[in-house]
């Protein structure tokens, strides 16, 4: 009886020798994404005080309190770009780290089983479930250097 989870890590071990680049380019990728939003929020919000003033009122909303969190300042006065990107980047972030594993997962395991690599695996001592697992560990492995 073939176990299903069977060689999961030697098949970690090959996935990982395999997709090396794509790791470098997927980090970058996340990287390049999460850096973006400064430029993006010194543009939007000018030194201006009324616009400061706005945007602190806009954060004290319950919906984006719920939301983003509580601000880390508490008048309108200290309110500036850099709080507003710390309040909503760590969640956008998440939010745009969530779909790119989801199209990774899928492509990963459904291109394998299309080009018939997954069958070929299958026909030794691996698990059914082995090459799934590897890969949500790779993609956990991925998340843990990502986020420090």
């Amino acid at each position: 009886m073939n176990k299903p989870f069977n060689h999961t890590l030697m098949m970690m071990k090959s996935l990982f020798k395999r997709d090396k680049f794509k790791y470098l380019w997927w980090v970058l990728g996340v990287l390049l994404y999460a850096a973006s939003g400064a430029g993006k929020f010194e543009a939007a919000m000018p030194a201006h005080s009324t616009t400061a003033a706005s945007m602190f009122t806009l954060f004290q909303n319950p919906a984006l309190v719920a939301l983003f969190g509580p601000t880390s300042v508490k008048s309108a006065t200290a309110f500036n770009a850099a709080t507003a990107f710390g309040g909503i980047m760590p969640l956008m972030t998440v939010v745009v780290f969530a779909i790119i594993s989801i199209v990774y997962v899928v492509n990963r395991t459904r291109k394998d089983e299309d080009e018939g690599i997954a069958e070929l695996l299958r026909s030794f001592q691996i698990g059914k479930l082995a090459n799934t697992t590897a890969v949500v560990i790779e993609l956990f492995r991925l998340y843990n250097f990502c986020s420090g």
